[in-house]
């Protein structure tokens, strides 16, 4: 299989070229009758059908332009922390992960927001893009992971058990990386300047700081949903990741269409003779008129697919029934309509009037543009993640007709490891291979091989998927072959090029051993948060076990 990957082979080719291999020349199975039952048998699993759908959740907010607002808001609540800005980086990712569940994707989203101020800033560009590298991996440890998807169906685990099983080995991550930063800067004073920012000691400091954060809350909204949704046993990931998809729509759509809702509400305080009135009076219009809006389209939508939203044999139809009122009322209008209203002046609004038709025909291609093409990069994706995940099926399969995999187990037994002692030789292999393979190919190619000797050790499948996924992470970020790192280069010669282009300036030269330096203090916090994931596996089975109950 190495030649296959050194010839340049696809994964998905090199997996399935030497399964065909193994069978055709060592086994007397009917090949494509072989190829044919792993194709329906790998692809069919109802709980693979998450895995596109939060694909698409993610690509539809990496393209609607939440990662902007989200940034703007976390920003005024940590701007003070030493470290300034790359705090801000961490927690971007932490929460942009959780709605997207892809590592590039994360990456990407918060570089192209955050890098073209940190030059002007003069903070150290190394740590700035290390950080960037690193937070991203976060996306696939925080729920809803992709990973920890494809690594329960390859080991036939609860998807449910492994996302809470990575939620605090997550918290605690970030939290490390944070922590570094932080010392980091108070021992080098050149890593970031002194930040300005709203006062904590001001009425309107605060004032700014939750309008401003305003953006937050749907994107928070929507990661309560669709994660609390699963781990309180009312939707399976499916559904959950469906109705992610849904939020993400809606969200998509109000935050680009922002040009109509000034002359809208302009119109209509026009014509109430409102125009002087109070913030707090356009607060409350401003609520009111965006409940009405959201009242209308939704219940259009239900008359439309005649849905019921209270029916009980559909548990998120009846959840959201009962909590109509969030949705209406709470939720959706403050994405964009009442900040928008309340920041607006006395004289744009008396002067705001609809935009002229090109205008308006404008946005709506723009809103098409975004949907084509998170439609298009879901496809993409997802048929790399499946046409591998189906090769991994078939090879698992030809060394398990050939008793490979139970030899491997035996010879293993053999050297009378106890489950602890396998761990630790898996991570240093997992360690080794992950500096010149690709990380989710590292994942599928191992855990089906490697599943008997787990099993036969006694070892806790969820425990040691947290383990693989944070060992996943490392690879991500781990020169020369850590796709993070390249994402990463990609977006900041991009930068570059916009800004030198900008101001007719020569473009400045970046190479990518920047951004393998950058993220070497990163990999040390995966390695300690590994290590307390190894040693007190507590931190990933406590909230596991006390949700679904310990195992016995």
């Amino acid at each position: 299989m190495g030649a296959f990957f050194l010839a340049g082979m696809y994964v998905a080719a090199a997996l399935g070229a030497l399964s065909l291999i193994i069978m055709f020349f060592f086994s007397d199975a009917p090949l494509w009758n072989i190829m044919a039952n792993k194709s329906w048998e790998g692809n069919t699993s109802f709980i693979l059908v998450a895995v596109p759908l939060f694909i698409l959740m993610g690509e539809l907010m990496n393209r609607s332009g939440m990662g902007e607002r989200m940034y703007a808001g976390i920003t005024r609540w940590i701007w003070w922390l030493p470290g300034g800005l790359i705090h801000t980086n961490i927690v971007s990712c932490a929460i942009f992960a959780a709605c997207s569940g892809s590592s590039v994707a994360t990456s990407a989203t918060i570089s192209r927001v955050s890098l073209p101020s940190f030059r002007a800033r003069g903070y150290s560009e190394r740590m700035v893009i290390g950080s960037l590298a690193a937070g991203g991996t976060l996306g696939i440890l925080i729920p809803p992971s992709i990973s920890l998807i494809i690594y329960g169906v390859l080991v036939e685990e609860s998807i449910g058990r492994l996302y809470m099983a990575g939620f605090v080995p997550g918290m605690v991550l970030t939290l490390s990386f944070m922590t570094m930063i932080l010392l980091l800067a108070l021992v080098w004073r050149g890593l970031a300047p002194r930040e300005q920012g709203d006062s904590f000691i001001t009425i309107q400091g605060w004032l700014n700081r939750l309008v401003g954060s305003i953006a937050l809350v749907p994107i928070v909204a929507l990661i309560i949903v669709v994660i609390g949704s699963i781990y309180g046993g009312i939707a399976t990931p499916s559904e959950a990741a469906a109705f992610g998809v849904y939020g993400a729509f809606v969200l998509a759509g109000i935050l680009n269409t922002e040009e109509l809702l000034l002359p809208m509400f302009g119109g209509m305080m026009r014509a109430l003779g409102l125009i002087n009135v109070s913030t707090l009076v356009k607060w409350v219009l401003g609520l009111l008129v965006g409940a009405l809006l959201v009242h209308l389209i939704l219940h259009i939508a239900i008359a439309l697919t005649g849905a019921d939203l209270g029916d009980p044999d559909i548990p998120m139809a009846a959840i959201l029934g009962e909590n109509i009122f969030l949705v209406e009322v709470v939720i959706v209008p403050w994405t964009g309509w009442v900040p928008f209203l309340v920041n607006a002046t006395q004289d744009e609004l008396r002067n705001a009037r609809f935009p002229d038709t090109s205008v308006q025909r404008q946005l709506i291609q723009r809103n098409f543009l975004i949907v084509q093409d998170a439609f298009i990069s879901t496809v993409r994706t997802t048929g790399m993640i499946f046409l591998i995940v189906l090769a991994a099926f078939t090879l698992s399969f030809a060394f398990a007709r050939l008793g490979i995999s139970q030899q491997i187990a035996e010879a293993i037994s053999g050297l009378g490891l106890n489950d602890w002692q396998l761990v630790l030789v898996l991570v240093v292999f997992y360690l080794v291979l992950g500096t010149f393979m690709e990380s989710f190919a590292m994942m599928v190619t191992t855990v089906p091989i490697l599943l008997p000797t787990l099993e036969g050790a006694g070892v806790d499948l969820v425990w040691f998927g947290v383990i693989m996924v944070l060992l996943v992470e490392a690879a991500l970020i781990s020169p020369p072959e850590g796709i993070n790192l390249y994402v990463l280069h990609g977006v900041r010669l991009d930068v570059d090029r916009e800004q030198a282009e900008r101001a007719n300036e020569v473009l400045q030269q970046s190479t990518i051993a920047d951004v393998w330096i950058g993220v070497l203090p990163f990999m040390g916090c995966m390695a300690i948060t590994t290590a307390l994931v190894l040693f007190i596996p507590e931190l990933a089975l406590a909230l596991p076990d006390a949700i679904y109950g310990a195992r016995q």
